[in-house]
């Protein structure tokens, strides 16, 4: 059987929602490969060789815990928060404080990619490649992964190898990134693994957008499946006791998601609704928005961490899941599939008319989409409450959002997936 190795960030016990998703194709991919993983080690703690769910698992250690990506990570906060200054008091001052941390976070992101650190790292990319390998699917986040695929390149390794990068997120085109000073050297890389790689596989939404930049050239080597892998899982549960909302996810960035105006709903929610939020990842905005709005409220539940089993488990138990839609219109929050494939009501709070989340939402049938607004709109604060509060009496109709979406099941993306990787390697070998 054909061997591919597939470069993917999170991996069991630590999974992430790229993983989620991705794991239904890979799965199709085993019909045809033995497939192999390398991902990064979370805590420092995981095997760097494991048979995992019939996969044999090979780990570096986890890029997050270096110092340089430690301090990176703290430039860009500091960074990110300053960009949201609007007051025009000490502007120029300003403008140079921003300037100069996006040139010292530049140059650690450099260091980064070039791996430059003194840090020991267990078992680099190239040395588990030299295994020998029919297929290399490099996937990012993180975008080092693609990175790693193009120095295979240029040591001349995939002369009889395939490598296909499959992009589930945006990288030069990433909305904070299209105002970096920095852009075109973020650009040019982004450019040169869509011509060096065999073939790209992304969505139609990425795809779309690259017209506007140079990668729209190779757009013949480019091969969409939608990012949702929609897993139906109705929940059978029947909520009892207040009326429950639930989000699950990261807020890592405020300039790609924003839950302000939602934040500020909440703080007037009547005691017979109470909101569970599960967030990971922040920050600072979110943080001070976070102590604002929500600490202090009795209905109000925020947890920092929870496996992905736990988060379906709070999805199960809700009368309504929230959805923050992203600040671009080339990226789809996967926990909207999660979401529909839970058969349950969806509030989605959405800031762009061509938000992603509200395009696959507008055929479902119990989905309620609002607009961010700097301050509470009364009709909208009704509407919602209103919502909510009928949730629980309305009868969901399983089968008919199955119909609606069974274009989205994990079935047929893998299907197509798999159909995707065999083309390809036709065509890149040339079999007619």
């Amino acid at each position: 059987m054909k061997k591919a190795l597939v470069y993917l960030a999170s991996f069991y016990p630590n999974e992430d929602a790229i993983t989620n998703a991705v794991i239904p194709l890979l799965e199709k991919m085993k019909e045809e490969y033995q497939v192999d993983i390398y991902a990064k080690s979370q805590n420092g703690q995981n095997q760097i060789n494991e048979e995992i769910k019939d996969y044999h698992v090979y780990r570096d250690k986890y890029i997050g815990q270096s110092k340089t990506r430690r301090l990176k990570w703290k430039i860009a906060e500091i960074r990110n928060l300053n960009l949201q200054i609007t007051s025009s008091k000490n502007y120029l001052l300003k403008k140079m404080v921003v300037s100069f941390l996006n040139l010292l976070n530049d140059s650690l992101f450099t260091k980064l990619l070039h791996i430059g650190e003194k840090e020991k790292w267990y078992q680099p990319f190239s040395e588990v490649a030299s295994k020998g390998y029919d297929l290399v699917l490099t996937i990012n986040s993180p975008i080092v992964s693609h990175y790693e695929g193009l120095k295979l390149y240029k040591k001349g390794y995939f002369k009889d190898r395939i490598w296909i990068a499959y992009y589930v997120d945006t990288f030069a085109t990433y909305i904070r990134n299209t105002m970096h000073p920095d852009f075109q050297k973020f650009l040019q890389f982004e450019t040169d693994v869509y011509h060096y790689a065999d073939a790209i596989i992304t969505t139609e939404e990425i795809k779309n957008d690259n017209e506007k930049y140079p990668m729209g050239q190779y757009r013949d080597k480019v091969f969409t499946i939608p990012f949702a892998t929609l897993k139906f899982e109705p929940s059978i549960e029947k909520p009892t006791g207040k009326l429950k909302c639930v989000y699950t996810g990261s807020l890592f960035d405020h300039t790609v998601r924003k839950p302000d105006y939602f934040f500020k709903l909440c703080n007037q929610f009547p005691t017979d609704i109470e909101v569970t939020i599960v967030c990971n990842l922040t920050n600072p905005i979110v943080e001070k928005l976070k102590t604002t709005y929500l600490d202090g409220k009795e209905n109000i539940k925020w947890y920092g961490r929870k496996s992905i089993e736990e988060c379906f488990a709070l999805m199960n138990q809700a009368d309504v899941l929230v959805n923050f839609g992203n600040e671009s219109s080339n990226q789809t929050p996967s926990k909207v599939f999660d979401y529909i494939g839970r058969c349950k009501h969806i509030l989605n709070f959405y800031s762009i008319d061509q938000d992603t989340s509200k395009y696959y939402l507008k055929e479902y049938p119990y989905a309620l989409n609002i607009k961010n607004k700097e301050q509470i709109d009364q009709e909208d604060f009704n509407q919602m409450i209103s919502f909510i509060r009928n949730s629980r009496n309305e009868t969901i109709d399983v089968e008919n959002i199955k119909k609606i979406y069974q274009y989205l099941s994990a079935e047929e993306i893998s299907k197509k997936f798999l159909d995707t990787l065999m083309h390809m390697e036709k065509k890149v070998k040339n079999i007619v």
